[in-house]
């Protein structure tokens, strides 16, 4: 559906923002906020542990910006919790309007904010409204080496226009920064999923929301690959949420198996083969 930017409405734009180890990632986060063409939204930012925050004064230039502008709330956990907890906490603060997650390696389209605001004032019963992400590498003025395209192409629609249990499982370019929706206080991400509990929440959201409205056009949330070796305890971590994940919503996803025709033979080999 094609916006009017020119309609705007007071309904308050809410971002969360988990920050772990910032540098020139979070640079560039920070200046995707700051030149958006709306300013009235309300962004917080959490740093998962008091080394990320001065890491982050230190090295990340638009810091001392940000600490000076009243629609930005800095939370500092005092030790590592988790992404999990660290989103949660930020939604405990967060009573009205949309809400849209935005990690510290993404930056927003210029018009994200102003876009959201426009589609409430056109489709006012929306509850939930996903775009297209884009994965690329860092602006060409910024030289990083180890930063490459991964494919440069956003999202499919198909994807994001019906509600595919097993592409949601299993395709990495799926994420929560694709949403915004309506605040709720009873949704939060489950703390015991380990990496996977972003998968979690979309999957939770959507059984709650099945109409899923698209904003149509260029991607609002770009992701910046960097290209690195998994060491062998963030692959085990990643493993092990999987299978959390799965166990989890196991009478959904054989649901979904057997309607690929997935024989029950496959659908129990697949959860006994399970590593944790």
């Amino acid at each position: 559906m094609i916006v009017d930017l020119k309609k705007h409405t007071d309904n308050v734009v809410n971002i969360v923002t988990p920050v772990y180890m910032p540098g020139e990632r979070f640079n560039l986060t920070i200046e995707s906020m700051l030149n958006q063409t709306d300013q009235d939204y309300r962004w917080y930012i959490g740093f998962d542990k008091k080394a990320s925050y001065h890491r982050a004064l230190k090295r990340c230039p638009l810091m001392s910006k940000l600490e000076t502008m009243s629609n930005v709330t800095i939370d500092v956990n005092n030790k590592h919790t988790g992404v999990a907890k660290t989103r949660n906490r930020l939604l405990d603060k967060i009573h009205v309007g949309k809400v849209g997650f935005l990690d510290s390696d993404q930056s927003y389209y210029k018009d994200t904010v102003a876009l959201v605001k426009a589609y409430k004032a056109a489709e006012p019963k929306f509850h939930m409204v996903m775009f297209p992400m884009a994965f690329s590498s860092r602006p060409k003025h910024i030289k990083m080496k180890d930063l490459v395209v991964s494919d440069g192409v956003p999202m499919s629609r198909q994807v994001l226009d019906s509600m595919d249990v097993l592409k949601l499982f299993y395709n990495y370019k799926v994420d929560v920064s694709m949403l915004f929706h309506d605040v709720d206080r009873e949704l939060r991400f489950d703390e015991s999923l380990e990496t996977m509990c972003h998968k979690d929440y979309i999957l939770r959201l959507f059984q709650k929301n099945p109409e899923i409205k698209t904003l149509d056009g260029f991607p609002l949330v770009f992701h910046y690959i960097e290209q690195h070796k998994y060491s062998l305890r963030s692959i085990m971590n990643h493993e092990k949420g999987k299978a959390l994940l799965l166990r989890k919503h196991r009478g959904i996803i054989t649901s979904e198996l057997r309607k690929y025709k997935a024989t029950d033979d496959y659908i129990d080999g697949l959860y006994n083969n399970l590593k944790y």
